[in-house]
């Protein structure tokens, strides 16, 4: 089964991130939506508008560097996911 995604628009409130800090977030979202898309067989054709989320506490250090960024991007997968899954 092939799943389809597109995030229009992400916002995230804090500090601005660097192009290198969004690439780490990129990535780590990314990565972490495809193995938790991965695990689930019973997909329906849907489209959600929106998923909104409460406040996420990323993992790690508080000082907005690479780590700090992608542990944020995989919390971010987590919350999406649980917004989206049947």
């Amino acid at each position: 089964m092939d799943i389809e995604m597109t995030i229009d628009r992400l916002v995230i409130e804090g500090p601005a991130l660097d192009p290198t800090q969004r690439a780490a977030l990129r990535d780590a979202l990314t990565t972490t939506l495809e193995q938790l898309l991965a695990g689930t067989t019973d997909w329906r054709p849907a489209a959600t508008a929106t998923v909104t989320a409460s406040e996420i506490k990323a993992a790690g250090n508080n000082q907005p560097g690479t780590d700090h960024v992608a542990s944020l991007g995989r919390a971010l997968a987590r919350t999406i996911y649980e917004g989206i899954r049947p």
